[in-house]
């Protein structure tokens, strides 16, 4: 639920619905071998959902502002947590939280559905469902943190 009028929130959101946004694209990439997909030495392509898969999976395992080469919105917060002192139902929270500020700045992003989260140890496993403003399809990524 948002914090802002009716007739505001109407604006914003159709701010968002009114943009014509390009074909995502993004290199392929091999989460198994953590490697891109090379095709003939070159990298390959991947478009839409399959390119939105790599940049939610990128988005997540990026340290927010560690990095020049991305602006201050790409990445996750959730490195700031390590070594804090709290209950694992507060930290669970806190992670989840970080997880969909870092998701929800990629426009392609319609809907967080679900984030789960498992701590291992000090293993942090993430399942993210999303939509995209392609189809009515569930993206679906597992992260390790």
């Amino acid at each position: 639920m948002s914090n802002l009028p009716g007739s505001m929130q109407a604006e914003v959101l159709n701010l968002n619905l009114d943009k014509e946004l390009p074909v995502l694209c993004e290199y392929a990439y091999d989460f198994s071998k953590n490697e891109l997909i090379l095709q003939d030495g070159r990298p390959k392509y991947v478009y839409r959902n399959e390119a939105l898969k790599i940049w939610l999976f990128k988005a997540l395992v990026t340290e927010r502002n560690r990095y020049e080469a991305y602006s201050s919105q790409f990445g996750c917060d959730v490195w700031e947590l390590m070594g804090e002192v709290m209950s694992l139902d507060i930290k669970k929270s806190e992670i989840r939280r970080y997880i969909v500020e870092a998701i929800m700045v990629n426009p392609y992003v319609t809907n967080v559905e679900k984030v789960d989260i498992e701590i291992e140890g000090s293993k942090v496993i993430a399942n993210v469902r999303v939509k995209s403003i392609y189809k009515d399809e569930v993206i679906e990524v597992n992260v390790h943190l």
